[in-house]
């Protein structure tokens, strides 16, 4: 049976139904294992889920990593919505939240492509954003650039949207009738639109803070 819709130099139908759709709202007593990976190195982190939320205690252990990474992967276009709250903002912790290119074979991280937003330092109203493309070093931004509060007053909706031709990162506040409030764009080192992407939830302890030991 040959589809008419489908192009075989392309190797694609040409008529296909909306984006593959995934949402998590953490409404359960524990992270749904059909929906995340999880991954620890030491056993300083804990992870916990109540209310609606993920909570990520990241202890005081050096180097101490914990990870969430989609089991669902992805293609470029897609648009990333990540609601954050932090109790503290704390020289030498990192959250990244992040789109990372995967194996295609494996479906593991691989390293060479990814869109971030990084969390890292003491304001609660400013970060970075990465980009990668095919195992260059990331390009991120030189100086943390404003966001809304990752306070424990206030929560932060974070996005990240990359496209074939630039990369959005976006914030804005929750539960609120407002605009986006802060927008950036890179056009140069973006990632590899042909490539599959898994979402990934880093936090780490870090010995090594911005290039510095």
């Amino acid at each position: 049976m040959m589809a008419g819709a489908y192009d075989w130099t392309d190797d694609m139908l040409k008529v296909k139904s909306m984006q593959k759709k995934f949402r998590d709202s953490f409404s359960g007593p524990e992270i749904n294992p059909a929906r995340w990976e999880v991954a620890a190195t030491g056993g300083g982190i804990a992870l916990t889920v109540a209310d609606g939320a993920v909570t990520i205690s990241t202890g005081t252990t050096l180097d101490d990593e914990l990870t969430l990474t989609s089991r669902t992967s992805f293609t470029i276009p897609l648009r990333v919505m990540v609601a954050v709250n932090m109790s503290q903002r704390i020289v030498g912790q990192s959250v990244w939240l992040e789109l990372v290119s995967i194996d295609p074979t494996t479906a593991q991280p691989n390293g060479r492509n990814a869109a971030a937003w990084r969390l890292d330092g003491a304001s609660p109203t400013l970060a970075n954003y990465e980009v990668q493309n095919e195992a260059a070093p990331r390009l991120a931004t030189t100086s943390a650039s404003t966001i809304p509060t990752t306070a424990p007053t206030g929560w932060s909706v974070l996005e990240i949207e990359p496209t074939n031709d630039e990369c959005w990162f976006h914030g804005r506040l929750m539960d609120t009738t407002a605009a986006r409030s802060n927008s950036y764009v890179r056009h140069q080192q973006i990632p590899e639109p042909n490539a599959l992407y898994r979402f990934r939830i880093r936090v780490r302890n870090r010995q090594v803070i911005n290039g510095i030991s």
